[in-house]
């Protein structure tokens, strides 16, 4: 973080009224995170979704999935779709 990232980021907490860890958590899901990835991750990631992946067939015939699942594959969505 270059400094006058981090004169941003004071001003704004400030102006928000909060603290800069309250600022941070609350404006962190709202931002887009770019993944650098690597050959691990990639992995790690394709393992789960073939965890997943049964229950994408129940998704497709609209019966009920978990959410936690179905926040898990929006998750991993995002990641691939900021991949660098």
């Amino acid at each position: 973080m270059t400094p006058k990232e981090r004169d941003e980021l004071y001003k704004r907490s400030h102006f928000s009224g909060r603290t800069i860890q309250e600022y941070m958590l609350q404006s962190a899901p709202c931002q887009q995170v770019v993944v650098v990835g690597n050959s691990r991750l990639q992995h790690e990631i394709q393992e789960r979704l073939k965890e997943i992946e049964p229950k994408l067939d129940l998704i497709a015939r609209g019966e009920h999935v978990e959410e936690a699942v179905m926040e898990e594959l929006r998750t991993t969505y995002e990641i691939a779709q900021t991949w660098e």
